[in-house]
């Protein structure tokens, strides 16, 4: 079991971080059963320093020791979410229209197609438009698996 409760986690690392005087921008597990890392992304207008994930990972550290909410051993990894961040939330879409991203699918779109990439062009309620080579592509967001901003200077496969 990887968490308790994953809203319960969500909120506990949302209140740990903030007082630590950052924003959560989202959280993954990485790895499996023997070897699991929660990898905890933490954002500052200002940018973030390795000392600033050090302060984070302490307090991150100290919630998670008191309120327990995951079971089990794993590592804890406190990040910025960096230039090729992964995006979780509708407001971080909302926040890089214009930007180009890939992305990956739970399930394929009527074509079967579950990766894409593109600029996005609009984001609602649950859709987001990405612009592709190939088109216009309306995605729902609860479909997405992962995404992340795509650095233009990077190399990166099409």
């Amino acid at each position: 079991m990887v968490a308790s409760n994953n809203k319960d986690l969500n909120t506990l690392l949302v209140l740990a971080v903030q007082a630590a005087g950052y924003t959560l921008w989202g959280y993954e597990w990485i790895g499996g059963h023997e070897h699991r890392c929660l990898r905890v992304y933490i954002d500052d207008p200002h940018g973030i320093t390795v000392e600033d994930c050090a302060k984070a990972s302490h307090q991150v550290s100290a919630a998670l020791a008191v309120d327990e909410p995951v079971s089990g051993d794993y590592q804890l990894e406190v990040s910025s979410p960096g230039l090729d961040r992964p995006l979780y939330a509708l407001d971080h879409y909302r926040g890089l229209i214009g930007t180009e991203i890939k992305l990956q699918l739970r399930r394929g779109n009527a074509a079967g197609q579950r990766r894409f990439r593109g600029i996005i062009a609009e984001v609602n309620e649950d859709h987001i438009r990405l612009n592709t080579d190939e088109g216009s592509e309306e995605i729902v967001f609860g479909n997405i698996e992962k995404a992340r901003v795509i650095v233009p200077w990077k190399t990166e496969k099409k």
